[in-house]
């Protein structure tokens, strides 16, 4: 499967996060989020308009909470993430294409085709 992946970094007290998603033209949809390396977060389906997710401080180790809401739009998908109550502005933003099964992830940096 042809998959086009978007993919947000933050640093969050010195750590790393990524909320990614990725999608294709059968309609198939899914998003992690990565902290620190590790998949906190990941979920998959087939016409998924939205995502949320919160991860609570007890689990990154983070003196807040974080959530994540991915939300589609035409041709889009937007994240925004809250420390607490305060938003994240990302770091970067990355996109990608990739050949996988539904649920494969591309390498750290994805390769555009």
């Amino acid at each position: 499967m042809r998959l086009r992946d978007k993919r947000w970094i933050y640093e969050v007290e010195g750590r790393r996060m990524s909320v990614e998603n990725a999608w294709s033209w059968p309609l198939w949809a899914q998003e992690r989020v990565v902290f620190d390396g590790e998949t906190l977060r990941a979920a998959g389906a087939y016409l998924t308009m939205d995502r949320n997710f919160t991860l609570p401080a007890s689990e990154t180790g983070l003196s807040r909470p974080l959530h994540v809401t991915l939300y589609s739009g035409l041709f889009t998908i937007q994240a925004i993430v809250l420390y607490g109550d305060t938003p994240l502005e990302p770091l970067d933003v990355q996109t990608g294409i990739w050949r996988e099964r539904k649920g494969g992830w591309p390498p750290a940096e994805p390769a555009a085709v």
